[in-house]
């Protein structure tokens, strides 16, 4: 479990730039931040609504705390205040207005 928002981390989801499943240019969007962040929420809630779950959170020295998860959560959140209402908001051809994904926001 806690290698889920360790691996976000070192990806820096906010920035990364990826691919849907039927796209083949790579791009930072909206709904793939947004998703993440609707998890790493989820996961919080479940740490604060179950205390003792948090303290079997770890992966070797690292522990996954609801403030380490709250940092994460507020990157993605704010790069979707810069993105939002758009799916992708660099130009060119990664340019995106709307997408399907969206609606899932």
């Amino acid at each position: 479990m806690a290698l889920f928002p360790l691996y976000l981390q070192t990806i820096a989801y906010w920035q990364d730039e990826d691919s849907g499943h039927w796209e083949e240019i790579r791009k930072i969007s909206a709904s793939s931040i947004g998703v993440v962040v609707a998890g790493l929420t989820s996961l919080k809630v479940m740490l604060i609504q179950q205390p003792n779950l948090s303290k079997n959170i770890n992966y070797k020295a690292q522990h996954i705390t609801i403030d380490f998860l709250e940092k994460l959560i507020n990157k993605g959140s704010k790069e979707l205040t810069k993105i939002l209402p758009f799916e992708c908001i660099k130009s060119g051809e990664k340019r995106r207005e709307c997408d399907g994904a969206l609606l899932f926001l």
